[in-house]
């Protein structure tokens, strides 16, 4: 015996048979759009800059300061972290880095007229590198000797490894896509 099933409702045929690839490029595009949208909001809310040395680079005081500090845009993860002052290639001597809200801070003694360096490296816990060197005066009007050419890194820091992981999710993203489209545009529209 076979069933009947003239009477069950059967949708109806797609006018010209292109209804599920249509589904799955605007579903594909959907997912594209909402991971950009997720993996932008996550690498800006996990992102600390370094926004400020102080004394500032090229700084003239009238007295020498009782620390130097790294001010960052948020509470920094340090991992690792370096900074020195020094007078005539010679270091002050050192004391304990402190980590003061957002603030990687180092107490100095600064006694002493002339001019001072600031040479930092800090290696927060994503990855993130800065490093620089700044300089200032201590009891002058003039500006301190410049700090070597190309020693002053961007306020932003930068990363030795140029591929962040935004970067490479996004091009495994874009890759997948191309591929979804090469397969499509070589497969053609499918004849019934």
């Amino acid at each position: 015996m076979t069933a009947d099933t003239s009477s069950v409702a059967q949708p109806p045929p797609a006018a010209d048979g292109r209804t599920w690839p249509r589904r799955v490029a605007a579903a594909a595009v959907g997912v594209v759009v909402l991971a950009v949208a997720l993996l932008t909001w996550w690498a800006s809310s996990q992102s600390v800059e370094l926004r400020e040395v102080t004394p500032a680079d090229g700084a003239a005081l009238a007295a020498g300061p009782a620390e130097v500090a790294l001010t960052f845009s948020g509470e920094p993860a340090v991992e690792e972290m370096h900074l020195v002052v020094s007078r005539d290639g010679v270091s002050l001597p050192a004391r304990e880095l402190l980590v003061r809200n957002n603030q990687v801070v180092l107490p100095v003694t600064v006694t002493d007229l002339g001019d001072y360096r600031i040479a930092y490296h800090v290696r927060m816990a994503d990855g993130a590198e800065f490093s620089g060197i700044s300089a200032f005066r201590v009891g002058g009007l003039a500006e301190p000797a410049p700090t070597p050419a190309g020693s002053q890194v961007a306020a932003s820091g930068h990363d030795h490894d140029p591929t962040d992981p935004t970067s490479g999710a996004l091009l495994i993203l874009n890759l997948l896509l191309i591929t979804t489209v090469v397969v499509l545009m070589v497969r053609g529209p499918r004849r019934r």
